[in-house]
């Protein structure tokens, strides 16, 4: 059986990470498992405190987890947005036996800006969509999002470039 890759993208609400992992799943055929949709489900039945986060990244890992231990490679969407909630993936794929891949989306402050700015409504209303949203979202986090990864392969990809060159560099570290 092939080593299982857990590709984990990160990434602030709003700098393309699902964007970009749709485009690698299309590629790849590999399993997209993105941590809002386990969110919204917990939302929906009635989990409206910030238990249901915590449970959604638990969630999320077991599912990918139960698709490494069936030999899939799988892909990740989420902020990742503390040491812990990356030790918690990375430890997942480790005792799998997969390759642990950081994705992390990133964009200068303007695209960024204009990319929220045009983001549809979605009817969720735990989804950052504003600039002010985001401010509020990185002063209540003091920096927790800003760790170093030094403990799995990381990849930095500007999600402003083409989708072609996005995937290109992709290809070339996978």
């Amino acid at each position: 059986m092939t080593r299982p890759t857990l590709m984990l993208f990160k990434g602030h609400p709003g700098t393309g990470k699902s964007t970009v992992a749709e485009a690698w799943r299309v590629r790849c055929s590999w399993p997209l498992l993105d941590k809002d949709d386990f969110k919204d489900v917990l939302l929906e039945a009635g989990m409206n405190d910030p238990r249901a986060n915590d449970l959604s990244y638990e969630l999320l890992w077991r599912a990918a987890g139960k698709l490494m231990g069936q030999g899939h490679s799988v892909i990740t969407v989420s902020p990742l947005s503390s040491r812990e909630r990356f030790g918690a993936a990375r430890s997942t794929g480790e005792q799998l036996g997969a390759r642990v891949v950081v994705v992390e989306c990133r964009l200068d402050e303007d695209t960024w800006r204009q990319r929220l700015a045009q983001s549809p409504p979605d009817g969720k209303d735990h989804r950052i969509r504003s600039w002010p949203d985001i401010e509020a979202m990185l002063e209540r986090s003091a920096g927790a999002w800003n760790y170093a990864i030094t403990d799995a392969e990381h990849i930095v990809l500007d999600t402003a470039l083409p989708m072609v060159k996005l995937l290109e560099t992709l290809g070339r570290v996978l």
